[in-house]
């Protein structure tokens, strides 16, 4: 059993594959009425026959793809919306190109800042508190040997 399941609804046929199956049918047909012995009058009533139905299904098929063809909304009004989604798509391009350079400033201070407060350099934050650090320091040491000690009653 073949595992392929048919679709439920095939694709139309093509205008090209419908006149290939129409002239392939032709030639069946011919073959058939020929070997049967039919006359002239026969071939022709029967490739009238089927020319009509071609015809038919042609016509048919030509009218499904015009119809599939129609648009809901006009040209123009196509065209507009296609512009606008452009330019909406350029513009919010641009504006993600600004809030990255904002971004890449943001994080350039911040990197400074950091800097900043933890280099061991001369002039880092961190030099700079411990020799606040070390001069508040002996100021409590000079305080506390310099008063008298607290007298309790």
């Amino acid at each position: 059993m073949s595992s392929k399941v048919p679709p439920d609804y095939p694709e139309p046929a093509s205008t090209e594959q419908l006149a290939e199956s129409t002239q392939t049918l032709g030639e069946i047909i011919g073959a058939i009425v020929a070997t049967a012995g039919g006359t002239a009058k026969r071939k022709t009533a029967v490739e009238r026959a089927i020319d009509a139905q071609v015809r038919a299904a042609v016509a048919q098929l030509y009218e499904k793809e015009r119809a599939s063809k129609k648009r809901f909304f006009p040209e123009w009004l196509v065209t507009t919306l296609q512009g606008i989604t452009l330019a909406t798509i350029v513009g919010c391009a641009f504006w993600l190109g600004s809030l990255s350079s904002t971004v890449s400033r943001s994080a350039e201070k911040l990197d400074k800042l950091s800097d900043a407060v933890m280099n061991p350099s001369r002039d880092g934050m961190a030099n700079r508190l411990s020799v606040i650090e070390t001069k508040l320091d002996t100021i409590n040491e000079k305080l506390e040997n310099a008063a008298p000690a607290p007298k309790n009653p």
